[in-house]
């Protein structure tokens, strides 16, 4: 009875369905919820930097009443021409990359759970396979201490042993089965299947794939996501940083005002120019903020580098 419930447990095996390592590589890719979350940012920041380059609208004002003038009208439109609206544009543009480098980042970081949570599972398929022929063997040896005590050449403590042992075989092969069930679960939450979905890994465990040179590994240390994110980080804390100084610098506007006069009766013209002046803000605060934020990028990259290097040696 036990060794007929290990080879139904074993059997469960074959109804999973297979899938390779490059096609969990690909699912992963193409319904990871959080990768897809991370793409996102991508469009956001186009859209940021898209936003930062419009120009600001006019205002419009008018009046009437019974003094002179009796109708007065004013059009006043704001010109970031001193490097206002392009700081801007370039502190927004400096994002997309930062998005980008988050997106390469989280599609490392993807592919390496995959790989872990794929063999994971590969191993645990082999140790329910191992431990139902040795739950097996042990029914096999059960049953053939029960025959030898029947015979009279056995006595019965060495068929309680052996049916304990039985016992605790098919013990281990119900343990071996839930922490299957516990590796397929996880790789499916990693592909952003559902959470019932009978997964199998069809690639086997062996050979293990060879390791480049140390030379190699060290070599792209400086490419790898997590030292180029920090990077683009901090250049785009820099961009932000220019951004704040630009923003105090005097912004003309330029008006334009409409008036209509009853003596004589004629309709009046005046322009004008002002400017905003930073006399009360300097912006000295932001700036410096945003410095001490490149600041931290460039030592989370000085650490991502040296954490890097260490795990390739």
């Amino acid at each position: 009875m036990v060794s007929g419930v290990t080879c139904i447990l074993v059997a469960a095996l074959t109804t999973a369905r297979p899938m390779s390592f490059r096609e969990a590589l690909e699912r992963a890719a193409g319904h990871s919820p959080e990768l897809a979350a991370a793409r996102l940012a991508i469009p956001a920041a186009e859209a940021g930097a898209e936003a930062a380059g419009a120009l600001p609208n006019p205002t419009l004002g008018a009046s009437l009443g019974p003094d002179e003038p009796a109708v007065f009208g004013t059009v006043e439109q704001r010109l970031p021409v001193f490097g206002q609206r392009s700081s801007a544009v370039s502190a927004a543009a400096a994002e997309i990359p930062v998005a980008r480098a988050a997106v390469s980042q989280r599609e490392l970081q993807l592919r390496a759970e995959v790989r872990r949570a794929y063999y994971a599972l590969a191993a645990a398929q082999e140790q329910v396979t191992v431990a139902g022929d040795t739950a097996r063997l042990f029914g096999e040896l059960a049953e053939m201490a029960a025959r030898k005590f029947e015979a009279g050449s056995s006595p019965q403590l060495d068929v309680e042993q052996a049916a304990l042992a039985q016992r605790r075989a098919s013990q281990d092969v119900e343990d071996r089965r839930a922490a299957l069930q516990i590796a397929r679960l996880h790789l499916a939450t990693i592909l952003g299947e559902a959470p019932e979905s009978d997964i199998g890994a069809a690639d086997p465990l062996l050979p293990l794939p060879g390791t480049r040179p140390l030379v190699d590994l060290l070599r792209g240390v400086e490419q790898h996501p997590e030292v180029g994110s920090a990077e683009r980080e901090r250049e785009a804390a820099l961009a932000r940083a220019d951004r704040e100084r630009a923003a105090v610098r005097p912004t003309p506007a330029v008006s334009l005002e409409v008036e209509r006069l009853s003596d004589p009766s004629r309709v009046g013209l005046r322009g004008g120019l002002t400017f905003e002046v930073p006399m009360l803000s300097q912006n000295g605060g932001a700036v410096r903020g945003h410095q001490v934020q490149a600041e931290a990028a460039a030592a989370r990259r000085l650490a991502a580098r040296h954490r890097l290097e260490g795990a390739a040696r």
